[in-house]
């Protein structure tokens, strides 16, 4: 029964290697290489950015540089499109990278490399302490096919020299290694980080989904009860409308018996007025034949009266005409 192995992540960081690949000067060519295992199998990942889409194309290259020669497994191409940035994978064995036959741990150094006629090495990285220098071991052959240059080894002159020239190297190794350890925990820590916001950003928007939720079920209720409160207006509205016109119908109802009432009223008057006037007529007739016996005596009483008067007024006058003269005199 197979052993299934856990899984492995690590990081090489590259750095500036050859100058003059930047998109410009304040922005410097920088990338990674991410490698994982998992159950045998290896997973190659390469992302850079900064550099000139024009200078390409670009090859990723795995190195093992401390065989002699250097063993360099070419992963691929890396497309940069034309902000400067690329990123690719590729899937290997992790036994067998690019059918070298060596597994991924032989590999203590990466490149992003140029695949032209010239052969430069715009980003390059270390994995580990060993960063044995292998750019000046190789050259570049072209093919007549134009395929990606061949590394091959140059011939080494003397090899005491390269050993003491390896000992000046290996001085700053650690000071390396752990530049790159610091940059490597430093990423590892803003990816927590950006998890960690992603984290609370998908719960608030799980949050404000319930809230809007919540809301819209809310809205929902007092849309109904809206609903319900204009069906019952309306009901009241209508009622009303029934009740103003009962209460019209019963106004002109009461006009209308208040009215028969009145001339009912008048026309007993009037019946009323009519006996009196008519018993009056008979006692006034009754009056009329009963005086009609004395009416005689009346006027000869009257006539006396009358002379009576003409004879006192003659006297008068007579009088006030007899003092006139008599003061004349005087």
């Amino acid at each position: 029964m197979s052993i299934k192995k856990p899984y492995s992540r690590y990081f090489i960081i590259f750095d500036e290697d050859d100058r003059g690949f930047g998109i410009s000067l304040d922005k410097l060519p920088t990338g990674y290489l991410k490698i994982e295992t998992k159950n045998g199998e290896c997973k190659i990942t390469v992302y850079v950015q900064n550099l000139k889409r024009e200078s390409g194309p670009y090859t990723c290259c795995m190195i093992d540089s401390t065989k002699n020669p250097p063993i360099v497994a070419k992963l691929g191409e890396v497309p940069v499109d034309e902000f400067g940035i690329g990123e690719m994978w590729w899937e290997f064995k992790e036994n067998s990278i690019a059918d070298t036959s060596l597994s991924v741990d032989k590999f203590n150094a990466a490149a992003v490399a140029t695949s032209g006629e010239k052969f430069s090495v715009p980003l390059s990285g270390y994995a580990g302490r060993d960063k044995t220098e292998w750019k000046s071991r190789v050259v570049t052959v072209n093919r007549e096919s134009k395929a990606v240059p061949e590394l091959v080894v140059k011939e080494e002159i003397d090899p005491a020299a390269k050993k003491f020239k390896e000992y000046e190297e290996s001085i700053n190794v650690n000071a390396g290694a752990e530049k790159i350890e610091d940059r490597i925990e430093e990423d590892i820590e803003k990816t927590a980080e950006v998890n960690a916001r992603t984290k609370k950003i998908e719960d608030k928007i799980e949050k404000d989904i319930e809230k809007t939720a919540k809301i819209n079920v809310g809205a929902e209720k007092i849309e109904d009860k809206i609903k319900e409160d204009i069906e019952k207006t309306a009901e009241v509205n209508a009622r009303t409308e029934k009740i103003e016109d009962r209460i019209e119908e019963d106004i002109e109802k009461t006009a209308e018996v208040n009215t028969n009432e009145y001339a009912e009223n008048e026309q007993e008057h009037m019946r009323n007025e009519e006996d009196e006037y008519e018993e009056k007529t008979e006692e006034i007739n009754i009056e009329i034949t009963d005086g009609e016996i004395i009416s005689k005596d009346l006027r000869e009483n009257l006539n006396e009266e009358d002379m009576l008067e003409d004879i006192s007024r003659e006297s008068i006058e007579n009088e006030n005409i007899i003092e006139n003269k008599d003061t004349d005199n005087e």
